[in-house]
């Protein structure tokens, strides 16, 4: 005869009981209006982040603030400034938040997300603000010939400054 421990155990694992996603944080939180990359840390993430043949299956993210809901794209389908954010992991997704449009509601926009269908209960949001926007300032030289070197004056955030390989 099987012991109550071993049966409850097996039921646990057929259930998902345990194996609930959870979120720790997200990477960054505040954001320019332009958009850009977020990271979200935590356990349980599913490792498919997609299914064709299943579109409930994966990791599925939106941010929403108290009038407009935003997908963000997972995985991305740029990633020339990114180190390989299409590795499937059970511990992070990176998505791609798209710019933010009018003004409406909240800066504020809190994470709504589903890992294989399921709702992930967390506290996390992330600010979209101006102060984090890249802006420039000046084109110097103003006129010049084509292949003339050109620098730009402003201020950017990014962790590839100075990068020319793109």
């Amino acid at each position: 005869m099987a012991s109550p421990i071993l049966f409850w155990a097996i039921s646990a694992l057929h259930l998902g009981i345990g194996n609930a996603a959870s979120v720790s944080h997200l990477e960054p939180w505040q954001i320019g209006l332009g958009g850009g990359a977020i990271t979200i840390h935590g356990s349980g993430f599913s490792e498919d982040v997609f299914n064709q043949f299943d579109p409930v299956l994966g990791n599925k993210v939106w941010f929403a603030n108290e009038l407009v809901s935003i997908s963000c794209q997972t995985p991305i389908n740029w990633n020339f400034l990114l180190e390989n954010p299409q590795d499937p992991s059970t511990n992070k997704i990176t998505c791609d938040l798209p710019p933010r449009v009018g003004n409406k509601g909240s800066d504020w926009f809190n994470l709504i997300l589903k890992v294989d269908g399921e709702d992930v209960q967390n506290h996390v949001a992330v600010r979209y603000t101006s102060g984090r926007t890249p802006r420039i300032k000046n084109v110097v030289p103003r006129y010049g010939r084509v292949g003339d070197k050109v620098s730009l004056v402003g201020k950017i955030f990014t962790k590839e400054y100075g990068n020319s390989n793109f």
